[in-house]
C-alpha cells in the first residue's frame, strides 16, 4: 500500500484521494477471471454482487454512498463521476481501495474480498484506461 506521502505526491499527477487517504499499489501481473472489459465487469461482478445479487447495496432501492449500480451505462457514469473510478491514477479511486482493504467494514463487497481473479479483472480494466 502507498503511504499517505506518495499519494499526495501523486495527486499532483491527477490522484484523486477519497477521505479514507490511501492509493494501493495494484497488480502487475495477475490472472483476471474474465477478460477485463467494462462489459464483463459490470456483468460478472458489479450487477451480480453489487446491484442485484449479493446484498444489492448499489441498487435502485439500495443505492449506498448514492451509487446505483443497476443499468449498464448509469453504472458507468456514476463509477466515473463520483470518484469510484480513477483512471489517470487507478490505485487512487475508491473502487480499487475498496476492493483491496483487509479492514471487513470498508471492503467492497463489505465483509469479504472478491477473488483475486476477480479483483484483477477489475485493477486490469481500470489500468486499460476504464473505457465503455
Amino acid at each position: 500500500m502507498l503511504t499517505r506521502c506518495m499519494c499526495a505526491l501523486l495527486l499532483l499527477s491527477g490522484c484523486s484521494v477519497g477521505d479514507d487517504g490511501d492509493c494501493v499499489e495494484l497488480p502487475t501481473s495477475c490472472a483476471p477471471l474474465y477478460q477485463p472489459t467494462y462489459e464483463n465487469v459490470y456483468a460478472q461482478t458489479l450487477a451480480a454482487k453489487c446491484a442485484v445479487g449479493g446484498g444489492a447495496c448499489h441498487s435502485a432501492a439500495g443505492g449506498q454512498g448514492g451509487l446505483v449500480l443497476e443499468g449498464v451505462e448509469a453504472a458507468y457514469e456514476g463509477l466515473m463521476t463520483s470518484g469510484m473510478i480513477d483512471p489517470s491514477a487507478p490505485g487512487c479511486g475508491t473502487l480499487a481501495r475498496r476492493l483491496e482493504s483487509d479492514d471487513g467494514s470498508y471492503v467492497m463487497p463489505i465483509g469479504a474480498k472478491l477473488s483475486e481473479a476477480e479483483r484483477c479483472a477489475i485493477h486490469m480494466w481500470i489500468q486499460s484506461g476504464a473505457q465503455r
